[in-house]
């Protein structure tokens, strides 16, 4: 069975960590990265594929998570999760218009993040041809 691989951007450490056990506790997934910025996430992807990515909005440096997201699928596909306190009416018309499969309010109950991860391990197990 092979592994959905998971990219988590987050920079609030505290959170990074509880993000990150929340994930490797569903069967089937592996994070291959957990960073704090868009450019460690792009640095990160240039050297290992993921197959998903787990996305805050509010980043330091000159990225925000949404302008990440686009070059994710820009220039890997990858589909995005984002996990955010930021609810502005712009910030959301901006997730709205990307097309996240999902958006999370922080805070977020950990089931609800695991429930994501698992139908999307599923979803990604029944394109596999057999």
């Amino acid at each position: 069975m092979s592994m959905l691989r998971v990219l988590v951007v987050e920079d609030e450490f505290l959170i990074q960590d509880a993000v990150v056990m929340i994930i490797e506790e569903v069967p089937g997934c592996h994070v291959v990265g957990a960073v704090d910025s868009a450019d460690a996430a792009l640095e990160l992807i240039s050297r290992a594929p993921v197959d998903l990515a787990v996305l805050d909005i509010k980043l330091p440096g000159t990225m925000d998570g949404v302008d990440l997201a686009h070059e994710l699928r820009r220039r890997h596909g990858v589909p995005v999760v984002f996990l955010s306190g930021s609810g502005d009416p712009t910030t959301m018309r901006r997730i709205e218009a990307f097309g996240p499969l999902a958006f999370l309010r922080k805070p977020f109950h950990p089931q609800e993040l695991k429930r994501l991860i698992a139908n999307r391990k599923a979803t990604d197990m029944s394109s596999v041809p057999v």
